[in-house]
Formats: structure tokens, C-alpha cells, sequence
């Protein structure tokens, strides 16, 4: 009797997984509605459930890059990020990889969105109210990338949950191996972000809402945006109110060229 009831015990593993790993290879989200990140509120099990004790072993990374490609954990309310996950072998042989990314609100854990522009080898879903970043199909490269924009002032505190796995594709998780890790980035301080004055010229507010005065003899005034695109200024010599109602919230540059040198001061609208 008890060895009927633990194959029958084994055998709802083995089914549990099957299934598990039918719908993975869509994306967890895609295809059976689930969070499987190890996130709080997240279904109970992750790909490491199934997908672990085999001749493969996987390390995850995850990091937050800015605009100029660097690594930061600290983000800036309304500002453009990437988000890179890249799993990496220790050990087997590796013949495909998954993901998924979910990014919660330290305060209530409930789901921050703002994905967007996502690799080739990646999607975005949702499921059961919360928005993911995954693979988009087994993917043949271990790095993943997303965009992410980040939430307006005042939402705090935030953590990134991944799990991802690397695998053999012989149709079963038997063999692969999986990781999972988090990244918890702060929101940044603007109060550093202040009215900027030198006996030339004067700019402000900073942040700024619909305008932005600029005092002073700089020769010429630009504004480019994270994206590196030109935002339209009309200047003259003198006192300058630039109207920025137009301007989406985020972050901007103001490049201010002098005689001798170019001055590059970095503004925030709400």
C-alpha cells in the first residue's frame, strides 16, 4: 500500500513538472496566468521547483542600468532604465534559457508597472494583476533586456524579483538547473536637484513644472531629453522664460555654451 501511494505520490510530481515545463517554455505569465518569481504574492513555486538536481547549475544577475549605460540602484521618478538579467553556468550543458521579472512596491508589494521596449527574446504579460517580463519562447542567449520607466515621485522603495533557468531541451526539466535573485533600488533624492546660480546666469526652478527662467549672457541654450532628442528653445540675451508645459515629466539637460566653455546642468519636471 505505501508503495502504490508513493508512486501514485511521484507520479503527480512528474506530472506537475511536465505540465510545468510545457508552459514555461511560453512564459509562465503567457501561458498559465502565473507569477513564478518568488516574489511575495507570487505563486508558491518557482522554476527551481522543477527545474534543479541536474548535471546543469545556473547563477542569475540582475541589474539596473541608466541612460548612459551604467549600473545603478537608485532611480529617478519618471526616468528611463534598462534592466538586464543574465544567467550564467556553472556547470552542464546548456542549450536554452528562461526568465521572468516582476517589480513590486516595498511598501505593499503590489505590482509596479512601466515595462516597455523589450528584447527580442523577451515579452511582457500579465497575470492575476501584475505585469511581467519574460522570455519569448526558449531563448538561445543567456542576457535578457527591458525597458522600465520609473513611477512617479513618491512611490518609494522598490524591489525587482527574477527566477530563470538554463536547459537541455529534451522536452523535460529533468537535467537543467535554475537560480533566482532579487534587486532592491531606492528612490533617489531630488533635493539635491536645485536652483543653479554663477555670475553669469541664473536657472530656475529646479525641479520645474511649466517653466524654466534662465538669466543671464550664456550664448546659446539647448534642452535635450533622456533620449538624446532636441527639444525646441527660442532664446534671446537676457532673461529667457522657457515654457516647458509641454514637456513630459522626466528628466532633461540643459546645455548652456559660453565663451570658454559649455555648461551642462540636469533638470527634472514633475
Amino acid at each position: 500500500m505505501r508503495n502504490k501511494v508513493f508512486k501514485i505520490f511521484v507520479g503527480c510530481i512528474v506530472s506537475c513538472c511536465y505540465f510545468l515545463v510545457v508552459g514555461s517554455s511560453n512564459g509562465r505569465a503567457t501561458a498559465e496566468n502565473e507569477g513564478n518569481t518568488g516574489a511575495p504574492g507570487d505563486a508558491s513555486n518557482t522554476c527551481i521547483n522543477c527545474h534543479n538536481g541536474g548535471p546543469i547549475q545556473v547563477e542569475i544577475d540582475l541589474k539596473m542600468l541608466n541612460a548612459a549605460n551604467e549600473e545603478v540602484v537608485k532611480y529617478i521618478p519618471e526616468e528611463e532604465y534598462t534592466l538586464r538579467v543574465e544567467i550564467s553556468g556553472t556547470s552542464g550543458s546548456i542549450s536554452g534559457y528562461g526568465f521572468q521579472l516582476v517589480c513590486l512596491s516595498d511598501i505593499d508589494n503590489s505590482g509596479v508597472v512601466g515595462w516597455n521596449n523589450p528584447g527580442s527574446n523577451v515579452k511582457l504579460a500579465a497575470a492575476k494583476g501584475r505585469n511581467y517580463a519574460e522570455h519569448n519562447g526558449i531563448s538561445n542567449t543567456n542576457v535578457f533586456e527591458v525597458g522600465w520607466k520609473a513611477p512617479a515621485v513618491g512611490k518609494g522603495d522598490l524591489t525587482f524579483y527574477t527566477c530563470g533557468n538554463g536547459v537541455n531541451k529534451n522536452g523535460k526539466t529533468s537535467g537543467d538547473g535554475a537560480a533566482k535573485t532579487t534587486l532592491k533600488v531606492t528612490e533617489g533624492d531630488l533635493s539635491g536637484l536645485s536652483d543653479y546660480y554663477n555670475h553669469a546666469f541664473k536657472v530656475y526652478p529646479n525641479p520645474f513644472n511649466d517653466q524654466i527662467i534662465i538669466e543671464g549672457q550664456p550664448e546659446s541654450i539647448k534642452i535635450v531629453n533622456q533620449q538624446g532628442q532636441m527639444v525646441d528653445v527660442n532664446y534671446n540675451r537676457g532673461t529667457s522664460i522657457v515654457n516647458t508645459q509641454k514637456f513630459k515629466p522626466g528628466l532633461y539637460f540643459l546645455i548652456l555654451k559660453m565663451e570658454n566653455q559649455t555648461k551642462i546642468l540636469k533638470l527634472v519636471k514633475f
